[in-house]
């Protein structure tokens, strides 16, 4: 359901208001007014805000209420960024009562709308992050390192003869970053499934096997207009096109699947990364 101003007692005084901007974005500031005792839920729901439930070691929801969006102009992306509070009316708090000295009948409240900064690559998704969504980027890098093979596997080609050292020979590389912005809390049991196992499925365009769950850094991000407070979080991989069971065979030359005797057991484990919220 629409955030609705009125909802909440608050109307808009198109008098008095400011707008500016280009053909791609704009500015524009607005004064509604209604009662003081229903100031922060309106602007909760004006700034939006998400909430997490459920058990976020199993299932969970994460919901969004957006920011506003100007109401005036309907062609432009302009939602609430900011406001500013100013008390109406005579003041109802009872100075013998502590914590109710400041209470007003009424309020303004400037609301301030803009278009979100877009910038590709900078991690922001199409709407810039004003709705609250918990959106990525990725970031990698391609590289070589020189794998060390078995002397067994190699001869020169004068005369036949097997090579007596070991041969070194460039090995592509890859190391491979997801950035998840917003998030509302740090998904330690999830990683905790994945660390130091391969991808059992296709996962974002790797083949199954082929991408190591190095682990995950976190930081403390925003708090959002609910008090929430919100996280960065960093996932790491690192791929080998091979696959991470397979090693060079010393015989043949080529890559071969490891297990244990029991025909089943890989030395590196696989897990779902479909549970890395």
């Amino acid at each position: 359901m629409a955030f609705n101003p009125e909802t909440y007692g608050f109307f808009a005084q198109y008098d008095g208001t400011s707008e500016s901007g280009d053909t791609s974005s704009g500015k524009s500031t607005l004064r509604y007014h209604g009662p003081w005792s229903q100031r922060r839920a309106f602007i909760k729901n004006l700034l939006g805000y998400r909430t997490i439930t459920g058990n976020v070691q199993g299932s969970y929801t994460i919901t969004t209420v957006p920011a506003y969006k100007y109401p005036a102009i309907t062609d432009l992306a302009m939602y609430a960024m900011s406001y500013a509070v100013k008390s109406a009316g005579p003041c109802t708090g009872d100075p013998t009562l502590t914590g109710d000295q400041v209470a007003y009948q009424n309020c303004f409240v400037d609301v301030n709308f803009s278009t979100p900064d877009y910038q590709i690559g900078e991690g922001a998704n199409a709407d810039g992050g004003i709705n609250g969504t918990t959106y990525l980027k990725e970031s990698g890098s391609l590289g070589v390192e020189m794998l060390i093979t078995p002397q067994s596997v190699w001869k020169f080609v004068s005369d036949g003869k097997k090579v007596d050292s070991e041969v070194g020979i460039p090995f592509p590389t890859e190391e491979y970053n997801i950035t998840r912005f917003l998030m509302p809390f740090v998904p330690r049991y999830q990683a905790d499934l994945c660390r130091g196992k391969v991808n059992n499925a296709l996962f974002r365009g790797y083949a199954a096997g082929t991408l190591l769950f190095l682990g995950m850094e976190y930081d403390q991000g925003e708090v959002d207009a609910n008090g929430l407070l919100t996280y960065q979080i960093d996932y790491k991989f690192s791929c080998k096109l091979t696959g991470w069971n397979k090693i060079m065979r010393p015989d043949t030359g080529v890559f071969d699947t490891l297990v244990l005797p029991d025909g089943v057991t890989n030395p590196v484990a696989s897990a779902n990364f479909l549970v890395l919220p």
